[in-house]
């Protein structure tokens, strides 16, 4: 039914301009909002009373921040700000571990671990010049390994990064497509892939958890996109010849959605060791996985395939001096010639000399 009444109401001034949810902590909310005081970001425990926060963190001055993202253990928060700075940030002890300035300019910026090593970010904005870019950055020295201008629409970003399978779904506002990169933490770093074209303009767009996926269809994500009139379900597949089995390649073990510590352990860092999610296959019962799959049975156009690949590979017959080819014996024969003594001809003919009277009447 429709949302009338609010459950809680926390008392944060300014414009608010982030509110995200701790992936793996209950009841932990990270809000970040701008007033006359600057920009400020705050840790709330929804167990206790809100009427004031948890935590409050002090570091991106009067930047305005676009994007806050927590890494995989949960333990660090990497957002981006207008000021045109990326900033890694430990929230429970107010301090920026690493911070440096990117080229994908000061509007609509978004950021994302790359994976649970925390060693490398990935940067989505506009690049100077207007384009949409995005850029793969080492997170302690700020080095952009790589960075693709790419043609998009000029609708606000509506980006998700699945840490997965390094899928970077980029949808915008106003346009009915959603676009594809895969990341890489080893170069080439970026590939643009194809897109989704919907029949309808995107207004809203988000993924489900992955444990909401049709594993037997091969369904590596579930997308929900807010249209005019209506909310869609987006399904997400990639075509596989032996969808039969579990494509293990595809389906690594997922961060499951229920929480690894409550909101008390997690702020007074108790239990560090604890911290991080608890990891969960996605193998549906008596599917087995492809990599243990047996060895599939050729088709005969395969047979026939590699038969033919087969004699183009097979060493060729050899002539009798050991040359495979005409340019060979060619080769050889012009080598016998620089060896050869051309400074007389043994076969050129030698007359007798004959006395000039001999030719006389």
């Amino acid at each position: 039914g429709d949302v009338k009444d609010a459950k809680m109401t926390l008392e944060c001034s300014g414009k608010i301009l982030v509110v995200l949810f701790h992936p793996g902590v209950k009841d932990v909310l990270l809000t970040c909002s701008t007033g006359h005081e600057g920009c400020h970001m705050r840790l709330w425990d929804l167990q206790e009373d809100c009427k004031a926060e948890k935590l409050l963190i002090d570091v991106h001055g009067e930047a305005e921040v676009m994007c806050a993202s927590f890494n995989v253990r949960g333990n660090l928060v990497a957002t981006t700000a207008k000021d045109g700075q990326v900033r890694i940030i430990d929230p429970r002890k107010n301090k920026v571990v690493h911070e440096f300035p990117v080229a994908q300019g000061q509007r609509d910026t978004f950021v994302y671990f790359m994976d649970d090593t925390d060693k490398l970010v990935a940067v989505l904005g506009f690049s100077k010049g207007g384009a949409r870019e995005i850029g793969i950055y080492d997170a302690a020295t700020g080095k952009c390994l790589k960075d693709l201008e790419v043609e998009g629409d000029s609708g606000a970003m509506m980006p998700h990064f699945d840490i997965d399978t390094k899928l970077l779904y980029v949808a915008s506002a106003g346009a009915p497509s959603v676009q594809f990169f895969l990341l890489s933490t080893k170069a080439p770093y970026i590939e643009q892939l194809s897109r989704f074209k919907s029949q309808h303009d995107f207004k809203g767009f988000v993924m489900a958890p992955k444990v909401e996926c049709a594993v037997r269809k091969v369904e590596i994500n579930v997308g929900w996109q807010l249209a005019k009139n209506e909310i869609k379900r987006i399904s997400f597949t990639v075509p596989r010849k032996r969808a039969e089995f579990f494509q293990d390649d595809l389906f690594v073990p997922t961060a499951s959605p229920a929480p690894f510590m409550n909101s008390t352990e997690w702020f007074s860092q108790k239990h560090t060791e604890k911290e991080g999610p608890v990891y969960v296959s996605l193998q549906p019962n008596g599917m087995m996985p492809l990599s243990e799959a047996p060895e599939e049975k050729l088709t005969e156009r395969q047979i026939k395939y590699h038969q033919r690949k087969k004699e183009a590979q097979a060493p060729k017959a050899k002539g009798c001096l050991g040359h495979e080819n005409s340019a060979e014996v060619r080769q050889h024969f012009q080598q016998l010639a620089e060896l050869m003594d051309t400074s007389s001809n043994p076969w050129d003919a030698q007359g007798e000399d004959q006395e000039d009277s001999d030719w006389s009447d």
